[in-house]
């Protein structure tokens, strides 16, 4: 298992492994965007969550357009998403039977992130032009933390941390 900081420091010593995480990032927002709208859609959300729930799908939308720029820009080829599998959520999401889970999923999952963005926005040793993108998703990352615990009970994210562990243990990550 390796932490955000021992993540960095494999990334930055390969520039393979880095477009490789790249790549993953860019799959992982197209499919956050493609979730997280349908989310927004479900049945018992207040009109208010509706919005700031969909809110956040645009702007993952908005994220994975910015790495495909990036990944043009490194001349990386732009995956098919439509064939990809997301490993974390194939834990989490099978667990997540209420729409109050789903919501701590989501929180779970944006805190999660929320590590390696701000290593990434921070540290001065990662390539200009990817610092730049990643500070400028870290306020928006931050945002949606936040939204995601205000609208899922806080039952909701305690029973859902285990599942989200399990997400974590696929990805090979601790936080």
């Amino acid at each position: 298992m390796k932490t955000p900081e021992m993540w960095l420091e494999e990334v930055l010593a390969s520039a393979d492994k880095l477009d490789d995480w790249l790549v993953r990032q860019y799959i992982g927002e197209k499919l956050a965007a493609e979730r997280i709208a349908e989310l927004s859609m479900s049945k018992g959300l207040s009109e208010d969550a509706q919005i700031d729930i969909l809110s956040i799908a645009l702007d993952e939308r908005t994220h994975a357009a910015w790495i495909k720029a990036l990944l043009q820009h490194r001349a990386l080829p732009i995956p098919d998403v439509s064939m990809e599998k997301d490993r974390y959520w194939k834990e989490v999401l099978p667990n997540a039977l209420t729409l109050d889970q789903k919501l701590a999923a989501g929180y779970h999952a944006e805190t999660m992130r929320l590590h390696r963005i701000r290593l990434l926005a921070s540290d001065k040793r990662v390539p200009g032009l990817i610092s730049q993108i990643f500070r400028a998703i870290l306020a928006d990352e931050e945002r949606h933390a936040e939204v995601f615990a205000r609208y899922a009970s806080v039952e909701a994210i305690a029973e859902m941390a285990e599942h989200h562990e399990a997400g974590l243990s696929a990805l090979g990550l601790e936080i």
